[in-house]
C-alpha cells in the first residue's frame, strides 16, 4: 500500500482497495486510417466501407496498404485465408513474372482499403483501381453515394 508503505496480498485492511483503471479499447490501424467521409459497415460476413457523403468524380483513395507476401508455400496458404475470410486477393505481377500477394488479413498492418468489397451493383461501382509504382489505387469515374 502507497499509503502506510505497507505490502499486502489483496486489499489493505487500514486503507481498503485500489481502484482498477482499464486500458481503453482501441481499433487497429484499418479502422483508425479511414477517411472521415466514409465509414465503415459490420454486415453479417464481412465489413463494408460506405461514403457518408457524396463522392465525386475524379476522387482518387488509397494505396491499399498491406504486408506484402512472396511467392512459395506461405502465400498459398494466406491466399486460401483471405478467401475464405474476404473473398479478394490483391495479386501484383513483377517484372520477373513472380507476382505478390497482399495479405488483406493483418488488420494492423494495413489500411481501411482492405475492407473495400466488390460492388453488388454496376450503379455503385468505382471507376477502377490502378497499379502506381506497384500500389493499387480506388477511382471514382462518377459521382456517387456509396462506395
Amino acid at each position: 500500500c502507497e499509503d502506510c508503505q505497507k505490502s499486502h496480498e489483496g486489499d489493505c485492511e487500514e486503507h481498503g482497495p485500489l481502484k482498477k483503471v482499464a486500458d481503453t479499447e482501441v481499433s487497429t490501424r484499418a479502422r483508425r486510417s479511414i477517411p472521415h467521409i466514409l465509414q465503415l459497415k459490420e454486415e453479417d460476413t464481412h465489413t463494408g466501407v460506405y461514403a457518408r457523403e457524396l463522392l465525386h468524380k475524379r476522387w482518387q483513395f488509397g494505396p491499399l496498404q498491406a504486408e506484402r507476401v512472396l511467392a512459395g508455400s506461405q502465400q498459398v496458404a494466406v491466399e486460401e485465408e483471405i478467401k475464405e475470410r474476404f473473398g479478394i486477393v490483391f495479386k501484383i505481377t513483377q517484372e520477373e513474372g513472380d507476382y505478390l500477394l497482399l495479405d488483406t488479413q493483418q488488420e494492423e498492418r494495413s489500411n481501411w482499403m482492405i475492407f473495400v468489397r466488390p460492388a453488388e451493383e454496376s450503379r455503385t461501382e468505382f471507376g477502377g483501381i490502378p497499379i502506381q509504382r506497384g500500389y493499387l489505387f480506388c477511382n471514382y469515374q462518377r459521382n456517387t453515394s456509396t462506395m
